[in-house]
């Protein structure tokens, strides 16, 4: 009768000890699914970011250029009538 219960009670333990080693890999795996995750997001909002700066130093140096024109031609109709 002991060894039947001796028995089981080593199953339930080696069945506890995979149990708990499933959960660990479980818990590590989803930390880092989660983190692989992250790392996806994060580099499409740095490449949406990047575009977005490149776009905007190039609007600035439109919009100085086209100031500079229009304060030039200004100047120059000035200068035109001025002299």
């Amino acid at each position: 009768m002991e060894e039947g219960t001796e028995k089981q009670k080593a199953e339930a333990e080696a069945r506890n000890k995979r149990m708990q080693e499933l959960n660990k890999f479980i818990h590590y795996y989803s930390r880092f699914k989660n983190h692989e995750n992250s790392f996806k997001v994060s580099s499409s909002l740095v490449a949406r970011l990047e575009m977005h700066c490149f776009k905007m130093k190039h609007l600035h140096t439109f919009q100085t250029f086209s100031l500079i024109v229009k304060n030039g031609s200004l100047l120059f109709k000035w200068l035109h009538l001025k002299g």
